[in-house]
C-alpha cells in the first residue's frame, strides 16, 4: 500500500496514474499540508478511483487549536465525509502537547465508520508508546509517524517497536523521507505492508509576464508550486514490488 500526499488536483491524478494506492489530499504542502477545498476534494473524488483521505488542518504551526478553530476543524471534517472521502487525518494536542482524547474522540465521532488517521503531530510528543496504545484505545484507524524523528529511516528502532509491541492492532504508516534510495531498506527493516511518501517536485514554468509583482511568501521561488514526481513513485512501486517476490 503506497499513499502519496499531493496538495493539488493534478498532482492527486498523476500519483494515481503512476501507481498510488491511496491519496492524502491537501493543500499547502510547503506549509505541511493544509485542509484543501472542498470543490478540489470533489474533482479528486470524481477523477481518480483509489481511497481518498482529506487532510483537516485549519492552520501551519502547531497543532494546539482555539475553541474556534476546532470548530472549524469539525466542520471541515463534515464537509469533506459529506463529499465521500474515504477518511480523515487531523492530530490534536492539549496545552501539554499531549494527545487530546476529548477532541479526538470529537473527530472520530463524526467520521463513524470511515477512516481516521493521526497525522505527524504524533511525533511532536514524548512516549509514542503510550500514546499509540491512547489512540488505539480511542478508536484511531492508523497513526501517521516518522517514529517521532526527523526521517522514518532515522526513527526505524521506533517504529518497529511500535509494530512490535504486544497488543497493538492499531495500523501504523511509517512517513517522511521515504524515497526510491532507500525504501528497500525501511520495507526490509520494518516489514511493513505500507508507507507513506510525497515523492514531490517543484514545477517551476518559464515566467514570460516580466512583471515585478510577488506574491510567493513561502520560501519558494516566485511563481514555481509544488507537484509530484510520478518517475518516483514507480520507482519506489517497482521495488516494493520486487520485495514482495
Amino acid at each position: 500500500m503506497l499513499e502519496i500526499c499531493v496538495g493539488n488536483i493534478e498532482s492527486a491524478i498523476a500519483a494515481v496514474g503512476a501507481g498510488a494506492d491511496r491519496l492524502e489530499l491537501n493543500s499547502a504542502l510547503q506549509l505541511g499540508g493544509l485542509t484543501p477545498s472542498t470543490a478540489t476534494v470533489r474533482e479528486a473524488l470524481e477523477n481518480v478511483a483509489v481511497p481518498v483521505v482529506v487532510m483537516i488542518r485549519p492552520r501551519e504551526g502547531n497543532f494546539r487549536y482555539s475553541d474556534r478553530e476546532f470548530r472549524t476543524m469539525l466542520r471541515e471534517a463534515e464537509d469533506m465525509l459529506a463529499l465521500g472521502a474515504d477518511g480523515i487525518a487531523f492530530g490534536v494536542l492539549d496545552g501539554d502537547s499531549r494527545i487530546d482524547r476529548d477532541r479526538v474522540k470529537e473527530m472520530i465521532g463524526i467520521a463513524g465508520a470511515r477512516e481516521t488517521v493521526f497525522h505527524r503531530a504524533f511525533d511532536t510528543t514524548a512516549n509514542p508508546i503510550g500514546n499509540m496504545m491512547i489512540l488505539q484505545e480511542l478508536g484511531i484507524t492508523r497513526i501517521l509517524t516518522s517514529g517521532c524523528s526527523p526521517t522514518a529511516w532515522d526513527g526505524r528502532e521506533t517504529l518497529r517497536g511500535m509494530m512490535s509491541h504486544p497488543g497493538r492492532e492499531i495500523g501504523i504508516l511509517p512517513a517522511a523521507g521515504i524515497r526510491p534510495s532507500n525504501v528497500k531498506d525501511i520495507l526490509e527493516f520494518l516489514g511493513c505492508k505500507g508507507l507513506h511518501a510525497s515523492c514531490s517536485r517543484m514545477i517551476m514554468p518559464v515566467d514570460i509576464s516580466g512583471s515585478s509583482i510577488r506574491f510567493n511568501a513561502s520560501g519558494l521561488p516566485e511563481n514555481a508550486h509544488i507537484g509530484v514526481d510520478v518517475e518516483q513513485i514507480r520507482e519506489m512501486k517497482r521495488i516494493a514490488g520486487n520485495q514482495a517476490l
